[in-house]
C-alpha cells in the first residue's frame, strides 16, 4: 500500500548556497500557502506531512513551523543547514524512506493550487489507488504535448489522465521532468539524486542534471488535461523572474 508524503521547502538567501538569487525574503510565500485552502485540504490527506527549511535561521523556522502546525497538525518540520540544495533534497528523501514513504507529492513554496479541492482530491486518490502510475505531472497539461498518441483514462467529469513519458516532454521542448509540482514514486527521485552531482552550488545545474537523468532513462510520466498547480516565480532565481510583478499581483488578488 502506498504511503505518500510531500516535499515542500523554503529557504533563506545564503551568500554561499544561493548563487543567482535576487536576495529577497520568501517568508511572505508562507502567508499565501496558509490561505490556499484547496491545497491545505489536499495536504491533510497525506499519510505524512512535512515542511523543510533550507539554510534557514532556526528561530525563524520554529515560528513558521508553529504557524504551519496550527492548520496542519502533526507536520514534521526539518531543518537542513550548511548544505547545497541537492544535499538538502537527498537528505529529506532518506528521511522519508526511513519513515516508510513510497511516494512524494512535490510542491515548491511558490506553487499554488489553481483547481478545485475536489479535483485535487480526486487526482490524489486516483494516483494512490493505481500503483502502476509512478510519475504524474501536476503543473503541465496534455495540450502542451504535440503529436503524442496515448491512452486516456477519465478520473472525473472534469479531469482526464494521459499516459506519456519524459521523452514525450523532451520532444516537445519541455523539461523531461523539472522541479515543478508532481507526484511520483520516491525511488524515481532517489535514483536520480543518487546519480547526479548534488554537491553543486548552482541550482540551475542541479535541476538541469536531474532533467537530463530522467530524460536519458525515458521515465514514464503521466499528465492531465489541465494543470492543478501553477508556479508563481515572484522571488528567487533571477533568470526565472520575467513575470514576477504580474505573478505577485495575481497572488495578492487570490489570497488578499
Amino acid at each position: 500500500m502506498r504511503r505518500i508524503a510531500n516535499f515542500s521547502q523554503t529557504y533563506q538567501v545564503n551568500r554561499l548556497f544561493s548563487s543567482g538569487s535576487d536576495g529577497k525574503d520568501r517568508e511572505f510565500l508562507i502567508d499565501f500557502l496558509l490561505k490556499d485552502l484547496n491545497q491545505l485540504q489536499l495536504r491533510s490527506f497525506l499519510d505524512f506531512h512535512t515542511f523543510t527549511f533550507h539554510n534557514y535561521d532556526e528561530q525563524k523556522a520554529r515560528i513558521i513551523n508553529k504557524r504551519i502546525k496550527e492548520v496542519l497538525p502533526g507536520t514534521k518540520c526539518n531543518l537542513y543547514n550548511n548544505m547545497t540544495l541537492g544535499n538538502a533534497i537527498f537528505s529529506h528523501l532518506n528521511f522519508l524512506l526511513q519513515n516508510n514513504i513510497t511516494d512524494v507529492l512535490w510542491i515548491q513554496d511558490d506553487e499554488f493550487s489553481i483547481e478545485s479541492f475536489q479535483n485535487l482530491l480526486d487526482v490524489y486518490i486516483f494516483y494512490k489507488n493505481n500503483e502502476e502510475i509512478k510519475n504524474l505531472s501536476l503543473c503541465y497539461q496534455y495540450s502542451d504535448l504535440k503529436n503524442v498518441k496515448t491512452e486516456a483514462e477519465v478520473i472525473n467529469n472534469d479531469i482526464t489522465l494521459y499516459k506519456t513519458s519524459s521523452l514525450d516532454f523532451a520532444n516537445n521542448n519541455k523539461y523531461a521532468m523539472d522541479f515543478s509540482a508532481f507526484i511520483c514514486d520516491i525511488q524515481i527521485l532517489y535514483n536520480a539524486f543518487s546519480n547526479i552531482d548534488i554537491s553543486t552550488l548552482d541550482a540551475y545545474k542541479l535541476e538541469g542534471d536531474f532533467t537530463g537523468f530522467i530524460q536519458n532513462n525515458n521515465t514514464p510520466r503521466y499528465v492531465l488535461n489541465k494543470p492543478l498547480f501553477k508556479t508563481y516565480n515572484v522571488v528567487g532565481m533571477v533568470h526565472s523572474l520575467g513575470q514576477a510583478d504580474t505573478n505577485l499581483k495575481e497572488l495578492k488578488s487570490k489570497y488578499s
